[in-house]
């Protein structure tokens, strides 16, 4: 089963059917602030690769080998297939960024550097350190938090991926019953 943070977050939160839309990839209509923060996002991305720093809404200090956007995979009990996308990895530290109207305190609460820590050491990263940049666009503000991360972390970010991914199971389960539809296999095949 291939699932992502954005898929199991809604999930954790007790709102099955986004969870469940997320994983048949059923579309949805962008909003405004989801296309400001991609194009804030893609810019940063362009930033950094260009000049090594952070961009310049979070300080612009010098990274030593910054890499942005990784695309990585993690296989957890031989059944689930953990994808993400960090948006920054530099040394021992991951970066990510959020944007939008929120606040950075409900961002800082998720289980996503968390989750983000387990798929980078699961391909090779050590880290021990991840920082949530918050920029609010409308006031032009800018934060961070940080979190030490540390085996404990990582272990505890496993165990929440196979809870979450074992009730995704379940309800698609559910919903193919209630249903009838094929799309859930049709979803299967395709991800195998």
């Amino acid at each position: 089963m291939r699932v992502s943070f954005s898929i199991l977050d809604p999930l954790s939160k007790g709102r099955i059917d986004d969870a469940v839309s997320r994983y048949l990839r059923i579309p949805i209509e962008p909003s405004q602030a989801m296309i400001e923060g991609k194009i804030l996002h893609e810019q940063w991305q362009t930033e950094v690769n260009e000049t090594k720093c952070f961009p310049k809404e979070f300080g612009g200090a010098k990274l030593v080998n910054p890499e942005t956007e990784l695309k990585l995979t993690m296989i957890i009990d031989d059944w689930i297939e953990f994808v993400g996308v960090i948006d920054l990895l530099d040394q021992n530290m991951i970066v990510d960024y959020k944007t939008g109207r929120s606040g950075l305190n409900s961002y800082a609460s998720t289980w996503q550097i968390k989750c983000y820590q387990a798929l980078a050491e699961a391909n090779g990263f050590k880290i021990n350190e991840g920082y949530v940049y918050y920029f609010n666009q409308h006031k032009q503000k800018s934060s961070k938090g940080k979190f030490y991360l540390t085996e404990k972390t990582k272990e505890d970010a496993i165990e929440w991926i196979r809870t979450y991914a074992s009730e995704l199971h379940e309800a698609l389960e559910t919903y193919e019953q209630l249903t009838g539809n094929d799309k859930l296999d049709q979803i299967k095949d395709e991800r195998v």
